[in-house]
């Protein structure tokens, strides 16, 4: 880690250390604030167990985090969680890392083994956001430099952490469609109906259950910065205003959205003359 902040006295800080090897495997996400920088490794660079009694493991892709604070001035690298197998793919290209930090980076959202998780590096917490049900978040949540800034690219969690969205095709809740197929070919499901859930306070609710007369399924495209309004696209017509059944764009609004539209009355014959 490099510090440009401190004029003559610029530092650089070695992240990753320990007496094993660290072969860091990449860089998972950087806070904006750069405070924090949640990254894999197969080491083994700190001793005992996190908070959920789990400890790095040798050859294994390791999640950590090395943060610098008025707690930690010098930095300070702890231990997050073992990820599975093939979790690569979600945390390792540049341009599609199903990943994402708040801007102060003190919590994390990630996918690990098809579920989502939240990690609370203050309390050093971490929370199974889709309750253990495969899950996903929308990817790339940061498109490449040339189409958007990270500033701009679709968000996942509000800047407090307090919300999370998130897709999946089970059942989380009762109005929920649970694991059906809304696209099928020769007996084999191409897709399955994503529902569109919000996670807050440790409750899962459902923002739209993704059903639709074709294979326009749920889309989740994220959330703005105070998590009050998710926008997500479906094929099931939501407002007397969409009259078809493509995939089209909705804002569901804490405290509600804007009137439906009055359809004036039309007339007939003398009762058109005024």
């Amino acid at each position: 880690e490099f510090d440009s902040s401190r004029g003559a006295g610029k530092q650089i800080t070695v992240v990753s250390k320990g007496s094993s090897k660290p072969e860091v495997q990449g860089v998972a996400r950087i806070s904006q604030d750069g405070s924090h920088a949640y990254f894999v490794a197969k080491g083994v660079l700190t001793t005992g167990t996190n908070r959920e009694g789990n400890a790095p493991k040798e050859a294994s892709d390791n999640l950590y985090v090395f943060e610098r604070d008025q707690a930690y001035p010098q930095g300070q690298v702890t231990f997050i969680a073992t990820l599975a197998e093939g979790d690569n793919e979600d945390w390792g290209e540049v341009d599609e890392r199903r990943v994402q930090t708040t801007p102060d980076g003190r919590f994390l959202v990630f996918v690990s083994a098809s579920q989502v998780f939240e990690y609370d590096a203050k309390e050093e917490r971490l929370v199974n956001v889709s309750v253990g049900y495969a899950a996903k978040i929308n990817a790339p949540l940061y498109a490449r430099p040339a189409e958007l800034t990270a500033t701009q690219a679709a968000l996942n969690i509000s800047s407090d952490g307090s919300y999370v969205f998130f897709e999946s095709a089970a059942g989380l809740t009762p109005q929920a469609l649970n694991n059906v197929c809304i696209d099928e070919e020769e007996g084999q499901c191409r897709e399955y109906a994503q529902n569109v859930y919000e996670y807050h306070e440790g409750q899962v609710s459902l923002i739209s259950d993704g059903r639709g007369v074709t294979h326009e399924g749920n889309r989740l495209y994220g959330t703005d910065t105070l998590g009050s309004d998710v926008f997500f696209g479906t094929g099931d017509p939501l407002l007397a205003a969409d009259k078809d059944t493509a995939r089209d764009l909705y804002d569901a609004r804490v405290n509600g959205g804007f009137a439906e539209p009055v359809t004036p009355v039309g007339c007939e014959g003398e009762r058109c003359q005024g």
